[in-house]
C-alpha cells in the first residue's frame, strides 16, 4: 500500500496507525451509536470507512440479520477490508470503492449512517450529505464526529519546537481545498438537505504520557512530519528538534495533551 488517497498515504505504517486510532476512539463511537439506536437487524452505512475497522464493529451490531456497507475512495483500503471480511466470514459486511461525488447509494436502503473525520478532508460535503439523506429510510439516523477547532490541540508544558510543528500542520490545513474545522458549518448543511439535528455535543480528551490517547496525536505527527518537510512548511532542523524535545516533555511532571476539539452530531431523516 503506497497510494496518496489519504493525507498520510496508505502504506503499512499508516494502516497500523489507523488501527490504533480506531482502538483509541472506539468507545466514543460505540457510545454515539447507542444514542443513535443502531441495533441488530438494521442496514448501516460507514462513510469514509478506510480499511474497515469501524465497519466491522458496526457489522457486529447489525448482525447477520442486518448489513453494513463501507465506502471509501482508497482502492488499497477497500481491498484490505474485503480480504479481511472474507477471512472473517462476514458476509453481511460489504465494501465499495468510490469518491463521494460519484458514489451511487441506493435510495431508502439504510437505517443509519456514520462518518468520523470524513468531511474535514473533502470538498464534496454537500453532495455527500444529499446522497446519504436520500439513502436513509424515514427515521434513519446519521451519526457524525468531526473537528470544529483543530487549533485547540495543546501539549503541556508548551514548548516552542512543538508549537512550530503544530502551526505547520495548521498551515497545511489552510492550504487544502477542504475545511479541517468542517463542524462549524455541518449543522447548517445537514438541516439544509432535510435532516433534523437531535444531538450535538463537544468531544475532546486530555491524556498523560503513556496513555493511548497521548500516542494518538504523537503518532500522527511522527508520520506527517516528513510530508510537512516536502510541502516546505517544516525544515529538517525543526523536525529534528521536535523529535528531540518530545521525549523530554513526556518525562516532565504534570505533562498532558488536549486533543483537537470535535463535535458529535446525530441528524435524523424526518
Amino acid at each position: 500500500m503506497a497510494s496518496t488517497d489519504y493525507i498520510l498515504g496508505t502504506h503499512q505504517e499508516e494502516l497500523e496507525r489507523l488501527g490504533f486510532q480506531h482502538r483509541v476512539w472506539a468507545d466514543d463511537a460505540h457510545r454515539l451509536w447507542k444514542l443513535a439506536r443502531f441495533r441488530n437487524g438494521q442496514d448501516l452505512l460507514d462513510l469514509g470507512c478506510g480499511p474497515g475497522f469501524t465497519t466491522f464493529d458496526m457489522a457486529e451490531i447489525a448482525g447477520r440479520h442486518g448489513s453494513t456497507t463501507g465506502i471509501d475512495k482508497s482502492s488499497d483500503y477497500i481491498a484490505y477490508a474485503q480480504h479481511k471480511a472474507q477471512a472473517m466470514g462476514m458476509e453481511h459486511a460489504s465494501f465499495t470503492c468510490a469518491e463521494f461525488k460519484t458514489m451511487e447509494l441506493p435510495t431508502l436502503a439504510f437505517d443509519g449512517a456514520y462518518a468520523r473525520w470524513v468531511f474535514s478532508w473533502t470538498n464534496d460535503v454537500d453532495i455527500a450529505l444529499e446522497k446519504v439523506y436520500r439513502s436513509l429510510r424515514p427515521g434513519g439516523v446519521f451519526a457524525l464526529q468531526e473537528y470544529i477547532h483543530w487549533g485547540t490541540f495543546r501539549m503541556v508544558p508548551e514548548h516552542p519546537d512543538v508549537k512550530v510543528m503544530i502551526e505547520a500542520c495548521r498551515e497545511s490545513w489552510r492550504q487544502m481545498d477542504s475545511e479541517i474545522d468542517i463542524a462549524n458549518s455541518l449543522t447548517e448543511k445537514l438541516e439544509k438537505v432535510g435532516f433534523k439535528i437531535t444531538h450535538i455535543a463537544p468531544l475532546e480528551r486530555t491524556a498523560r504520557p503513556g496513555d493511548l490517547t497521548w500516542q494518538w496525536p504523537t503518532s500522527f505527527l511522527r508520520i506527517y512530519g516528513r510530508q510537512l518537510i516536502e510541502l516546505g512548511l517544516l525544515t529538517e532542523a525543526q523536525w529534528e528538534r521536535y523529535n528531540e524535545v518530545l521525549p523530554e516533555i513526556e518525562k516532565k511532571k504534570g505533562a498532558f495533551i488536549v486533543t483537537p476539539l470535535m463535535v458529535e452530531i446525530l441528524a435524523v431523516k424526518v
